[in-house]
């Protein structure tokens, strides 16, 4: 269970959650190549089925998935056998469409009890949460927070979509890209950032 990574260097992840949507997906796909970026996606599994291509494209690009779960039904509400099935589910979903076998787990909702730990630790998944985010409201005053707070390890929540995904959230994420570069911060896949600490 990690909330931020190690502070080796200047090094600081960025993360979506709920895709992948064909309407949003692709305009954060946009943004992050443009700044030369390889961000963390956490999918659901419905999604991925319904949206195989676009999950694709987030491979392509060079970016981590990871499961989200297969809806968006809180974690913490699935017995153990469940839990096991909808993991397994997920992650052969993602692994058909992109060809990636995910090592990373984040429950929605960031919600999570002994039950959601052991089954992720069965996976070997790891489980990411976040220590900053950039909601779908304010996002441009959140973004300016973060900046002005940033520090090696952050991981920021951000979303690609749902109801949580908009406009305002690709402009604030490209501003906060931008701005912290400019400061001398690498963006950094999850696992990347977790590895150079374990290097360190």
């Amino acid at each position: 269970m990690v909330w931020r990574g190690p502070a080796v260097g200047r090094g600081v992840a960025l993360t979506f959650d709920d895709g992948p949507d064909p309407r949003w997906t692709p305009k954060v796909l946009e943004r992050l190549a443009k700044h030369h970026v390889h961000a963390t996606f956490f999918m659901l599994g419905r999604s991925v089925e319904r949206y195989p291509d676009v999950a694709r494209q987030v491979a392509e690009a060079g970016h981590e998935i990871g499961i989200h779960g297969w809806t968006h039904k809180d974690m913490t509400t699935i017995g153990l056998p469940d839990l096991t099935k909808i993991m397994k589910r997920t992650h052969a979903q993602i692994s058909e469409a992109t060809g990636r076998s995910p090592v990373l787990l984040r429950p929605p909702y960031g919600r999570f009890d002994a039950e959601v730990i052991y089954a992720a630790t069965g996976f070997g998944y790891t489980i990411p949460l976040w220590s900053h985010s950039l909601p779908s409201k304010n996002s441009l005053s959140a973004a300016t927070h973060n900046v002005e707070v940033a520090s090696p390890g952050m991981i920021v929540l951000a979303h690609d979509a749902r109801a949580r995904a908009s406009q305002d959230v690709v402009v604030a994420a490209d501003w906060m890209i931008d701005r912290m570069q400019t400061s001398g911060y690498t963006f950094q896949t999850v696992t990347a950032m977790l590895d150079a600490g374990d290097r360190g």
